[in-house]
């Protein structure tokens, strides 16, 4: 990359800031702004994951970082100095800290201190928007605001009476709700796909749709049936409860409300009564898909580690053997002109059973001890280190393809 920076003069004795972390401000608004970083979306904005060690590697041929400490510490001094804001959160059972520059700090590094805008934090555009969101619907918004799911919030915003932006998703909410008030939600307007429909044919019925009709007219209505379905809606989020995997449940109202995209509405499927319980659902279909060897291998591995467990745990384990035998099948389409790595996954079966037999001793003599239903497959806290076991695909980098592909599906 290119090292250089103009930075005005104001902005520079405002922040006293260095020419080192004048350096490293100039690479982190180059990184953040490149579209292609890992970030988190919190209500106080969105923060980046900053490598460390990419950013000796970048900027260690010009300036003195040659280490995590020296790199620390000026991070450390832009946060200290109000230029920058992190948190930090773990992924794959690492640390990791995420930064973003703070309000309007880009603008001054820009245009400067003196040159910046009459209304910097957009305060009277933000008003303007504020005043197009019904009453109403910023009602409701404040009743969504806080229903959860254990200690977590299902809804991730916030509202705008308590200084959260009036984003284009809660504009979207916003024309979503009066559809309902005004007799426009309907199933012309909000299709459904014919595959959603069908994988929650228990909980989607001409009832639903006689509920929403209902509403046309009468706020509390509309208020009641909102806050039934988002409660019922966090059921969704316990572990007890269907889906098995959580990770694709929008927290976003306007995406829960409706996709368009994917034809899907989780409000719609709300309206009527909570999920399932993961018990509830046989895994028999699960166990007549795998190969017999896997069967096996994983009744073995079933009585011998999880003898007594629960129904729910029961059709978990199920599930996550047959989750794994699933990315096998991918992987082998992925890589099928790699001799490595169709080495590696062997036929049909034989890398999940060998799956199976390394995970009995993934931590040892104590592996009987810690090893839980919830750890088997790729969410699992073994997974990593079992992806790479390979040390042939691991010296060549494929091992971190195969990780990262694995961990997204």
């Amino acid at each position: 990359m290119n090292i250089g920076f103009i930075f005005p003069k104001d902005t520079i004795l405002k922040y006293n800031l260095t020419t080192k972390e004048c350096i490293v401000l100039d690479w982190l608004v180059y990184f953040m702004d490149s579209g292609s970083q890992e970030y988190i979306d919190k209500p106080s904005g969105r923060f980046y994951w900053v490598s460390y060690q990419k950013l000796i590697q970048d900027l260690g041929d010009f300036i003195e970082i040659h280490n995590v400490r020296s790199t620390y510490g000026i991070m450390n001094s832009l946060i200290t100095k109000g230029l920058l804001s992190k948190i930090v959160t773990s992924k794959n059972y690492r640390k990791r800290v995420y930064f973003r520059f703070n309000p309007y700090v880009k603008q001054e590094l820009r245009l400067g201190v003196k040159n910046m805008p009459s209304d910097p934090f957009g305060l009277e555009k933000e008003a303007l928007k504020i005043s197009g969101l019904h009453p109403e619907v910023l009602d409701i918004m404040s009743e969504l605001s806080s229903i959860a799911e254990g200690i977590d919030l299902v809804f991730k915003f916030k509202h705008p009476n308590d200084g959260g932006k009036v984003t284009k998703s809660i504009l979207k909410f916003n024309r979503q709700v009066l559809d309902i008030y005004q007799g426009f939600f309907t199933k012309q307007k909000y299709r459904l796909d014919e595959n959603f429909i069908k994988r929650n044919k228990r909980l989607i019925s001409p009832a639903s749709y006689e509920e929403i009709k209902s509403c046309k007219g009468n706020w509390e209505k509309v208020k009641k049936l909102l806050v039934k379905a988002a409660k019922n809606y966090s059921e969704w989020f316990s572990p007890k409860n269907q889906p098995l995997t959580k990770d694709w449940l929008p927290r976003d109202l306007s995406r829960w409300m409706y996709e368009e995209r994917n034809g899907s509405s989780l409000f719609i499927a709300c309206i009527m009564e909570p999920p399932e319980t993961i018990g509830s659902v046989l895994s028999d279909k699960v166990v007549d898909n795998l190969p017999e060897k896997v069967y096996a291998e994983s009744i073995k591995f079933k009585d011998e580690f999880f003898h007594t467990i629960s129904t729910e745990l029961s059709n978990q384990f199920w599930f996550s053997i047959n989750n794994v035998f699933k990315l096998e099948n991918m992987l082998r389409k992925k890589y099928s002109d790699d001799y490595m790595v169709s080495l590696w996954l062997g036929n049909s079966g034989e890398w999940t059973c060998k799956y199976i037999e390394w995970l009995k001793t993934c931590w040892g003599e104590n592996t009987k001890w810690y090893l839980m239903v919830r750890h088997i497959g790729s969410k699992g806290k073994p997974w990593e280190k079992w992806i790479f076991s390979d040390e042939d695909l691991a010296e060549n980098g494929v091992s971190k393809d195969i990780y990262e592909f694995t961990v997204k599906q």
